[in-house]
């Protein structure tokens, strides 16, 4: 009992600077409240930012990429169509080739093939492809 009549008039006689202090808690935890309530909003604002850019990008990058893989199907698609023209052409070729060398054993069996000097027929025909006579 004696403790409480201690406390009692500790209270009573120092109301002021209780008040006083009591109000100082007040606003400090209200001012570290408020810290932290704006640095809460700071950090999501700029997370929400991060993640919005992030997607921005991610977007770009799936476009690029699907481009560029558009581009290479488009080339490759070209690539093919130029091996499979390659093949035809070395066929064509040697098929020339072929009837040539069919045509040269041929002439060289006939006696204009046989001699040594060129023929006057093939010479003939050189100086009309030179549009000379």
């Amino acid at each position: 009992m004696i403790w409480f009549k201690t406390l009692l008039t500790f209270f009573s006689k120092n109301i002021k600077q209780i008040g006083v202090v009591l109000c100082c808690v007040v606003l400090v935890c209200g001012i570290l409240g408020i810290k932290h309530w704006y640095n809460d909003q700071l950090t999501s604002s700029y997370n929400a930012g991060v993640s919005d850019t992030d997607l921005k990008w991610e977007r770009i990058s799936q476009q690029v990429l699907d481009r560029n893989n558009a581009f290479k199907k488009q080339q490759q698609d070209k690539i093919d169509e130029l091996s499979t023209m390659l093949v035809q052409e070395r066929e064509i070729n040697n098929q020339l080739k072929e009837n040539l060398d069919k045509k040269i054993k041929n002439y060289s069996k006939t006696q204009a093939g046989k001699q040594v000097c060129l023929d006057n027929q093939f010479v003939d025909i050189y100086n009309d492809s030179l549009g000379s006579k």
